[in-house]
C-alpha cells in the first residue's frame, strides 16, 4: 500500500493537470448548445477507465423536449465495470460530469473554465461539483494499476451528464438495469457532497427530502399603471405577500399546522453524534455573512436545523418587477416560490396536503376576489441509512488512516435524489463520501477545491480497509501431498503418513479455542480501541443476542455489544473455510486415504497491518509447524 500512496504523491502535478483538462470541457447541461461537450466529457472519462481495463458502455437514455418545443438527444450515461472476482466485494461508484452554468461576467475572479491554482486552491467550474471527486476515483484506479497492486474490490461506475438538470432519463435506465448491471453489488458510494466545515472530513448517512411549491395569484388580464389603478384593484402582489408572510416565523419555525407532528424524536445516540461533531456556529455565520443565526447560534440546535429538522425557505417571486431602477407597475400575475425540506417520517404527499390545506384556508380568510392556486411542482423523499454498518466503519477507518482523525457522521440538509434510486435498484447500503469542503462554493462564483482535499481525497479512496467491508482480506491455501494417488485405508492405514492428518494438525495451530490467532507477531501492530470508537459502537443499533438469532448460531464469542462490534470491525480475524481433496460422498462411506489435500482459510486484516508482512508471518508459522511435525509429506503455502 505504501507504493500506492507514494504514487499519488509523485503524480500530484499530473492529477491537477487532468482536472485542468476536465474543467476546460464546458459540459453545462443547462445550455443545450453544450450537449456535445457533455458527450466529450463522458468519453474523456470513459477512455481513461478503458485504459485501466474497464469494460464500458455509453447507455442511450433518449431525448429531451426543450421549452421552445425543440427535441434534442440526452447525453448518454457512462456505465462501466472493472473486476469480477467473486472473492471480492463489488462497489458501485456514482458521479456526474455535467456542471452549472458559469461566466466570468457573473462575478468570477478567474475564467471559470480555466483551472487556476492559487494559495493551495484550485478554482474552476466543476472542480468540486463533481469533476474533482470523479477524477479522484479514476486516479485511485490508476495508482493501483500502475504500481501492480491488486484492487481490493470489484468496481462498477455510473457517471451521468444531466445531474445539474434533474438527471432526466437516469432513473428509468437504472430501473431497467436493476437485475443485470446491479446484480451482485454489495455497496454504493457517492462523492457529491461536502464536509460540515473546512478542516475535518465527514461521512454522510442522511439527506432531507424536498417539496417545492408555487403560489400563483392573478388580478388582471394585463399589467396596470399604479398611478391610474393603485387603490382601485385588489393587487396580486399584496395578496401573495400576505400568503408568503404566514409561512415562516421570525425564529425560523414553519407556521403550517401539523408539519412537526411526525418528526422523529431525538435519540440519545443521535444527540451524542451532534455533540461530537467538529462544528463552529460562529464560523458558519461569518462565512455566509449573516448577522446572526437562528436557535441563538447554539451548536447542537444549529446542526439539527441543518440536518434533521424540517425547514421552509422562500425563494422568490416570478412576474414582479425585478430589474434595476424603478417601474411603477402593478403586475397582473405573480408566482411565489418556496420549498420545504422534509425528514424521516414525513412524506411528500403528507406535506403537500398540509401545505395546500393551510394556504387555501388563509386564502379563504383573505376574501380576495383574485384567482389563487397553490401547487406542488416537485417532490422528493428523504434518505437515511445506518451509519454504523460495515461500509461506514470502513470509511471511518480509511479517513482516520489518511487524515489522522475520525470523521464526523453527518446528515446533509440538501437532497441528492439519485441516492434513493441507487439504494432501491441495488438493494444495498449507500454511503456519501465527500471530498469537498464546506466553503468550496459549488454552484456559485469562484467554485474551488483545495489541493489538500483533491489529493488526500484520492488517498482516502484507496486505503486497503476501504475494501468496502470493514477489513482487508487475504486468502491462503495450504497444500499437503504424500502419495501419488488415493489408497485404501484398510490396506495402508497406520502405515503411511496421511496428508489429511498433517493438514488437520497444521490448521489446528492457527487459532485457539477463543478464536485468537496463534501466528507469532500477528497482533504486533494492532491499534487499541479508542474511546471515540467505543462510543460509536455504543451508539450502534446492534444487539448481540439478536445478531446470534439472525445467524442461527448456537453461540457467539462476545455478548458485550462493544466487544462484539470491535471483533467484527476493529480487530483482525482468521477463518477456516474448507478442505479440498478429501474423499467426498453423498451416502455411505468411502474408506480411502487422500493422496493430497488442501486447506483453505482467510485472514481479515485491519489498516495497521501490512498484507505482505502478514503473508510472511503465516509462511514462517507453517515452516515452524512443519519442522515440529516431522512429517515427510510435502507442504506448500500459497
Amino acid at each position: 500500500m505504501d507504493k500506492v500512496l507514494a504514487y499519488v504523491e509523485e503524480h500530484k502535478a499530473d492529477f491537477i493537470q487532468n482536472l485542468k483538462e476536465a474543467v476546460a470541457i464546458q459540459s453545462v447541461s443547462a445550455w443545450p448548445q453544450k450537449r456535445p461537450e457533455i458527450k466529450k466529457m463522458l468519453e474523456w472519462a470513459g477512455s481513461r477507465l478503458e485504459s485501466f481495463g474497464a469494460e464500458i458502455e455509453y447507455a442511450n437514455i433518449g431525448s429531451q423536449t426543450l421549452p421552445d418545443g425543440d427535441v434534442i438527444p440526452l447525453p448518454p450515461v457512462l456505465l462501466g465495470s472493472l473486476g469480477n472476482d467473486p472473492a471480492k466485494v463489488t462497489l458501485v461508484l456514482y458521479g456526474h460530469l455535467d456542471v452549472q452554468p458559469a461566466s466570468k461576467s457573473d462575478g468570477w475572479d478567474t475564467e471559470p473554465f480555466e483551472l487556476t491554482e492559487k494559495d493551495g486552491k484550485l478554482f474552476g467550474r466543476g472542480a468540486s461539483d463533481d469533476k474533482g471527486p470523479v477524477l479522484g476515483w479514476i486516479h485511485v484506479i490508476e495508482a493501483f494499476k500502475n504500481t501492480g497492486v491488486d484492487l481490493p474490490v470489484n468496481l462498477k461506475f455510473v457517471f451521468e451528464g444531466m445531474e445539474e438538470s434533474g438527471s432526466e432519463g437516469l432513473d428509468d435506465l437504472l430501473e431497467q438495469r436493476s437485475s443485470s448491471f446491479f446484480k451482485g453489488v454489495d455497496y454504493v458510494c457517492i462523492s457529491d457532497n461536502y464536509w460540515l466545515g473546512t478542516e475535518k472530513p465527514c461521512l454522510t448517512y442522511g439527506l432531507r427530502g424536498n417539496v417545492y411549491f408555487f403560489i400563483e395569484v392573478e388580478c388582471a388580464d394585463k399589467d396596470l399603471h399604479s398611478g391610474v389603478f393603485g387603490g382601485v384593484v385588489h393587487e396580486a402582489m399584496a395578496d401573495l405577500v400576505y400568503l408568503m408572510n404566514q409561512l415562516l416565523g421570525m425564529d425560523g419555525k414553519i407556521l403550517i399546522p401539523g408539519v412537526y407532528d411526525t418528526v422523529a424524536p431525538l435519540t440519545k445516540e443521535e444527540e451524542e453524534l451532534y455533540e461530537k461533531m467538529d462544528f463552529d456556529p460562529e464560523k458558519l455565520r461569518s462565512d455566509i455573512g449573516c448577522k446572526c443565526l437562528n436557535n441563538e447560534g447554539k451548536k447542537e440546535a444549529v446542526l439539527m436545523a441543518k440536518m434533521r429538522n424540517p425547514t421552509l425557505s422562500l425563494h422568490g417571486i416570478e412576474g414582479a418587477f425585478s430589474d434595476a431602477g424603478c417601474k411603477t407597475v402593478i403586475p397582473r400575475k405573480v408566482i411565489g416560490k418556496f420549498s420545504l425540506r422534509i425528514v424521516p417520517n414525513q412524506t411528500v404527499e403528507g406535506i403537500t396536503k398540509l401545505t395546500e390545506d393551510y394556504i387555501n384556508s388563509l386564502w379563504e380568510a383573505r376574501k380576495s376576489p383574485n384567482k389563487m392556486k397553490v401547487k406542488m411542482v416537485h417532490g422528493g423523499p428523504h434518505w437515511l441509512t445506518d451509519p454504523f454498518g460495515p461500509q461506514f466503519q470502513a470509511g471511518v477507518k480509511a479517513t482516520k488512516r489518511v487524515y489522522g482523525v475520525e470523521p464526523d457522521l453527518t446528515r446533509e440538509g440538501g437532497s441528492i435524489p439519485v441516492t434513493l434510486t441507487l439504494q432501491r435498484v441495488s438493494g444495498k447500503s449507500v454511503m456519501l463520501l465527500p471530498m469537498g469542503a464546506a466553503d468550496d462554493g459549488a454552484h456559485s462564483q469562484n467554485e474551488k477545491i483545495d489541493v489538500r482535499n483533491y489529493i488526500m481525497g484520492v488517498n482516502m479512496e484507496k486505503v486497503p480497509a476501504v475494501a468496502y467491508a470493514s477489513r482487508g482480506f487475504i486468502h491462503f491455501t495450504i497444500h499437503v501431498r504424500g502419495l501419488k494417488e488415493n489408497v485404501h485405508s484398510g490396506h495402508h492405514g497406520g502405515v503411511i503418513y496421511e496428508p489429511l492428518a498433517d493438514l488437520v494438525y497444521y490448521l489446528n495451530t492457527l487459532t485457539d479455542s477463543e478464536g485468537k490467532v496463534l501466528v507469532t507477531g500477528f497482533y504486533d501492530n494492532i491499534e487499541p480501541l479508542t474511546a471515540d470508537e467505543a462510543a460509536t459502537y455504543r451508539c450502534a443499533p446492534f444487539s448481540p443476542k439478536a445478531y446470534q438469532k439472525m445467524l442461527g448460531a448456537r453461540g457467539i464469542r462476545h455478548q458485550d455489544k462493544i466487544e462484539a462490534l470491535a471483533r467484527r470491525w476493529h480487530y483482525p480475524s482468521l477463518s477456516l473455510h474448507g478442505i479440498d481433496g478429501a474423499p467426498r460422498h453423498r451416502e455411505g462411506v468411502k474408506a480411502s486415504i487422500a493422496a493430497s489435500v488442501s486447506g483453505r482459510f482467510s485472514i481479515r486484516i485491519v489498516p495497521s497491518q501490512n498484507p505482505e508482512e502478514i503473508k510472511s508471518l503465516v509462511v514462517q508459522h507453517f515452516s515452524k509447524m512443519v519442522e515440529a511435525r516431522k512429517s515427510p509429506n510435502e507442504v506448500k503455502v500459497m
